[in-house]
């Protein structure tokens, strides 16, 4: 982890989560997910801060800078959230927090980078968090992936009703489902007595499922 003289930077293929969450939640997350062997889009992270990157150092603002263009010579890039408290055992912030999406410029990306750290101090998350106080949110910049169907998946049922894993699913992108401007497929997994999986669909207008299967 490197950069500039106040903000920390992390490649996610070498970000640690047992040794330093400063690059909030999400981005650990992210970093446990590499580690099981999952695939995930490369980029890299940024220390949580209530700090705009119109604030930061020159020297902070050069390395972000020089870290967007490398990611953006390979095409768009997303700007996600990762505040220190997102994607908790207690609390997900799921939609609360701002992130920009197929971001092709710099200049996008910093702007986008500063709604979303702007975001900590929104109504929303302040009334979520129960707090006055404006939260430190971290960045985790990707390279976008053309998705035909995305989604979230819960590993335990948020309505308590049983031990399935529930999974939510839209076509394209999944920011239209953590909006809530999209109705999503929704599927409930459960194991079976063999060891594998029994996938039940539980509702949805079948969008994501025939994208899913082209």
């Amino acid at each position: 982890m490197g950069g500039g003289d106040g903000i920390r930077f992390a490649d996610l293929a070498e970000l640690d989560p047992a040794r330093d969450g400063s690059c909030g939640g999400k981005a650990a997350g992210l970093a446990r997910l590499r580690g099981a062997g999952g695939r995930i889009p490369g980029g890299f992270a940024v220390e949580a801060t209530t700090r705009s990157p119109a604030s930061w150092s020159g020297r902070d603002r050069e390395e972000f800078i020089r870290r967007s263009l490398r990611m953006l010579e390979r095409g768009p890039v997303a700007v996600r959230s990762s505040a220190l408290v997102e994607d908790a055992s207690d609390r997900s912030y799921a939609g609360l927090f701002e992130s920009g999406l197929d971001l092709a410029d710099v200049e996008s990306v910093l702007a986008a980078a500063g709604r979303t750290i702007a975001s900590g101090a929104s109504e929303r998350v302040r009334a979520y968090a129960a707090t006055d106080a404006p939260l430190p949110v971290g960045l985790v910049v990707q390279s976008m992936v053309a998705a035909r169907a995305a989604g979230v998946a819960f590993t335990r049922d948020p309505g308590g009703r049983d031990g399935a894993i529930v999974i939510e699913a839209v076509r394209g992108a999944g920011e239209a489902l953590v909006s809530g401007h999209a109705q999503p497929d929704r599927w409930r997994l459960y194991r079976s007595g063999l060891g594998g999986w029994e996938a039940r669909r539980e509702a949805g207008p079948g969008i994501a499922g025939a994208a899913a299967a082209r």
